[in-house]
């Protein structure tokens, strides 16, 4: 490479093991004290490991934490509600059994304790302190403190308020094991070969195809196809103080089901002695009127104890389906689709631990496909695959 001899530096070179900065012009002393033009390569390079330099040096001042005047702040309406009102105005947004049930959790539990606190001023303390508290289940203290989070949740989205600190509250347990309690296969059977008990054809239909209550209360024999074997889920009854009416399916999940044989047999006969409805119920009274939920729970109870099964609620007939789907290995997503669940996320997480044989399961029936896995070299050599003429190797070859 050809040196540029030209004037000597008017500023004096930096000696040797000095560190210049990033951005000082490029000089380069060479042995005989001149220097040489930078070539093109070598100022792209400098750059670039200036740029770099520099953006290292923003990515650490933003990682540093904010001053509380450096924070932004989210616009808040000024106003000055307490919490009760803004749950008396919350409430509005409901209607039906939501608004029953969340309207009792305010009158009762949240309003006495932290109604008088402004909407503003609520911290997660009080909330915390608030929740144990609650001399009462467990699943109970976690319903109330999912109605509050919900309420706070829309208040922060009115801009009601800067920050929800229920966020920073945590359910008091995990309850979803202690509230469905599904029969086991035999107390199935028990109870599935009792057929003089009340309404039987009712309580059949909803063990072996998952269904609601509501939606068996509400079921028309237009929606059920016995020549086929299936029938369709549209429609469900709700009864909000003592008036019973027709809504959609809950989360407007309208499904097709493929029933059992049992089911149909069932259906067959049930359809030649079943009092004839002017809406075509499959269920119904002698004067063709909805069935009442409460009676027919009542009456499911009892029949329970004389049969000497343990209690358990109408609704636990579907997580005796669901989980006796589960336990037959049936796939998640089939499950999901009989139940009418969003996705098969909430049916995992409902009933994922109670089938805790099916992981094993698995692991069984993938060990019984050939070539799901590597072989192992005693498996090998008994096949004879093993190459063991090569010196150069001081171990067998595996060809897979």
């Amino acid at each position: 490479m050809a040196y540029t001899r030209d004037k000597k530096p008017t500023t004096p070179l930096k000696p040797i093991g000095v560190i210049r900065a990033a951005d000082e012009p490029y000089i380069e002393e060479v042995a005989d004290g001149y220097r040489r033009k930078p070539s093109p390569i070598t100022e792209i390079k400098r750059v670039i490991g200036y740029l770099r330099q520099q953006a290292n040096s923003q990515y650490l001042d933003s990682k540093a934490p904010l001053t509380r005047s450096q924070v932004p702040t989210r616009r808040v309406v000024d106003h000055q509600f307490t919490l009760a009102q803004w749950l008396k105005r919350w409430l509005q947004r409901y209607t039906d059994r939501t608004f029953d049930g969340y309207e009792s959790i305010c009158r009762q539990h949240i309003m006495p304790a932290l109604g008088d606190i402004r909407l503003r001023e609520l911290t997660a303390a009080q909330i915390r302190q608030f929740v144990d508290g609650i001399d009462r289940s467990q699943t109970t203290r976690s319903h109330i403190l999912a109605c509050l989070r919900k309420a706070l949740e829309d208040a922060l989205e009115e801009e009601l308020i800067d920050t929800n600190p229920c966020r920073r509250v945590h359910a008091p347990l995990n309850y979803t094991s202690s509230w469905i309690r599904p029969l086991s296969s035999d107390e199935l059977q028990v109870l599935l070969s009792a057929t003089s008990i009340p309404f039987y054809p009712l309580i059949a239909t909803a063990a072996t195809t998952g269904l609601r209550q509501g939606e068996c209360l509400a079921l028309p024999w237009s929606n059920v196809d016995l020549e086929r074997a299936n029938l369709r889920v549209t429609q469900s009854l709700e009864k909000r103080r003592g008036v019973a009416r027709v809504k959609q399916v809950k989360n407007r999940q309208n499904r097709r089901i493929d029933l059992f044989q049992f089911t149909v047999e069932v259906l067959t006969q049930h359809s030649e002695k079943a009092y004839k409805s002017a809406d075509g119920l499959v269920f119904c009274r002698e004067d063709s009127s909805f069935l009442d939920g409460d009676v027919v729970t009542r009456s499911f109870q009892r029949s329970l104890k004389a049969l000497g099964l343990r209690q358990i609620r109408f609704h636990d007939l579907r997580h005796t389906h669901a989980t006796q789907l589960l336990a037959a290995g049936v796939p998640i997503k089939v499950v999901q689709e009989r139940l009418g669940h969003q996705s098969a996320k909430t049916t995992l997480d409902l009933y994922g631990h109670f089938v805790p044989g099916l992981q094993g399961k698995v692991i069984a029936e993938l060990e019984g496909i050939s070539g799901f896995y590597p072989q192992t070299a005693d498996d090998a050599t008994a096949s004879g695959r093993i190459r063991t003429d090569d010196r150069r190797f001081t171990k067998p070859l595996l060809y897979l």
